[in-house]
């Protein structure tokens, strides 16, 4: 009966472990992708040198909210009243009942993604679990937004325009 003792000798190490120590390092390891991050763009005032984090210190350009790779959980916020010139193509997938989400923040108009003259304002491509609401995907000479490819699943567009 090795199994058996092995079993044994693995309880006996965890049980010598602190609760609080074990509970503490599991939050560092999960937390991160139960809870995700919020990303903020400014397009009238933001800072590419910032941090993106919070509205104080919000990107300004959709190229450099391009460059990142999202993570299920993360939040992508666009500034109401602010028009975001350039195509957003965001990188990353959700994860079921997770997924990443773009939307406004602030008071005003919805946020304006104007594709000036490019094919799309917003582009999703072999991507899964997003819910894009409350965004408007306006100057592009043929999709609002084009979503394509394969393992799509759980794509949510609300109240866009």
């Amino acid at each position: 009966m090795p199994s058996e003792r092995l079993g044994c000798r693995l309880i006996a190490t965890i049980d010598r472990v602190p609760l609080h120590r074990v509970a503490i390092e599991a939050w560092f390891v999960y937390a991160p992708s139960l809870f995700g991050a919020s990303y903020y763009v400014d397009c009238a005032g933001g800072d590419d040198g910032a941090s993106g984090r919070d509205a104080a210190s919000a990107w300004r350009t959709l190229e450099k909210l391009n460059q990142r790779e999202f993570v299920p959980g993360d939040a992508i916020r666009l500034k109401r009243g602010a028009t975001c010139e350039g195509m957003l193509w965001p990188k990353g997938s959700g994860a079921a009942g997770n997924p990443i989400t773009l939307g406004p923040y602030g008071a005003g108009a919805m946020p304006v993604v104007k594709a000036d003259g490019r094919d799309t304002a917003v582009r999703l491509l072999n991507q899964h679990d997003w819910e894009i609401r409350g965004i408007e995907a306006t100057g592009s000479t043929e999709y609002g937004v084009h979503v394509s490819g394969t393992g799509l699943a759980r794509l949510r567009l609300i109240d866009c325009v």
